[in-house]
C-alpha cells in the first residue's frame, strides 16, 4: 500500500502518496498542495491514491511499448522491425 502524509496547519499544506512500480521500486512522490490548511477527507485520500495509481500505470505502460518497439521481429511476426547495426 503507498504511504500517505497529510499534515496540519502548522507544517506545508501538503499530501503526498508513494510512486511505487509493481516490481517495489519507489520512483518518487504525487503530491498535492492546497492554499487553505485542512485535513484530508476520506474522498481526498481515495482521489490521491488513484491519481498516483494512474501515473504509476502510464509510467509502466510506456515502458512496455517502449521495450515493445525495440524488441526485434520473430519468424512468421507482420511487423518487420528495422534492424540496427553499429559500424
Amino acid at each position: 500500500m503507498a504511504q500517505e502524509y497529510c499534515f496540519p496547519a502548522q507544517s506545508n499544506n501538503w499530501a503526498e502518496r508513494t510512486l511505487r512500480t509493481s516490481d517495489g521500486f519507489n520512483l518518487g512522490a504525487f503530491c498535492v498542495i492546497d492554499t487553505q490548511p485542512h485535513v484530508c477527507t476520506d474522498a481526498e485520500r481515495v482521489a490521491l491514491t488513484d491519481l498516483a495509481a494512474t501515473v504509476i500505470d502510464l509510467i509502466e505502460l510506456r515502458l512496455v511499448h517502449e521495450n515493445a518497439s525495440i524488441r526485434p521481429a520473430t519468424e512468421g511476426s507482420p511487423v518487420n522491425f528495422p534492424t540496427r547495426c553499429c559500424g
